[in-house]
Order: structure tokens, then sequence, then C-alpha cells
């Protein structure tokens, strides 16, 4: 988690690493964190809402090679309107959850997909997580 707490803080230079994850010291059983408290809570409380086969492809409808880099293409360069950027992100995820997975780092996520760090990205990271671990309602 160390390692997921630096590459956060590479991808955002203002925040701090102990943020995310500090390791046990001072006596204590546990580290902690934002990402120790973050998948502690998820193994608690949701071990029954995740689906055991991740793989899978989670959009309805899969799309041709051709339309997904077309659709990968225009998210990269266009952030409006924000309601065709949101069609686009639910159109892509499920081939996107494959290309993220088989990423090397962080920074390779960012740079392919820009519009999770635009203003209103944390809304296409929360469909993100919906998406990949297909959480029952």
């Amino acid at each position: 988690m160390q390692k997921w707490a630096n590459i956060i803080c590479d991808v955002f230079p203002k925040e701090n690493p102990e943020t995310y994850f500090l390791a046990s010291k001072y006596g204590k059983k546990n580290p902690t964190g934002k990402l120790f408290s973050r998948w502690t809570n998820a193994n608690k409380t949701n071990y029954k809402k995740f689906s055991t086969d991740r793989t899978t492809t989670a959009s309805p409808a899969a799309l041709s090679s051709d339309k997904y880099y077309e659709k990968k293409c225009w998210l990269q360069n266009n952030c409006t309107p924000w309601e065709q950027v949101i069609d686009y992100w639910k159109e892509t995820s499920g081939q996107r959850i494959i290309d993220i997975h088989n990423a090397s780092s962080l920074s390779c996520i960012f740079s392919e997909w820009p519009r999770c760090k635009d203003f209103r990205g944390y809304e296409l990271v929360s469909s993100y997580i919906q998406c990949f671990f297909q959480i029952i309602q």
C-alpha cells in the first residue's frame, strides 16, 4: 500500500503519502491511512456484494474495437458536453476495465484517461468503481 500512496502523491504532488498509508509503528497493531481504511471497510462490509468474477465485460453491449478507440480518443481530447463524456465513459467501461488492469502504472492510466483528473472526474471514477465491482443495490 505504501507503493500506491507514493504513486498517488506522484500524480497529485500536493498530497502527503502519510495521508494514504502509514505503516504500523509505536506498538500499534495495524497500519493507518485512507487506503488501509478503505481496504478493510470494503472487505468487511461489502464482501458479499463484490462479484467473484471481475474480468467480465461490465457494459451491456460490447463495442467494436474501432468504436472503442474512437470514443476513447474523443474522451482524451474533449471535456464538454459533460453528458456526452458520461455516456461515452459508460459505453467504454467494459474494455476500459481490462485496459486499466493491464496498465503498468497509475500515471499511465491518468495519461490515457485524462477526464479522471477533471473537476468532475470523481463522478467518472465513482461510475468505474460501481461498474468494476458490480455493486448490488
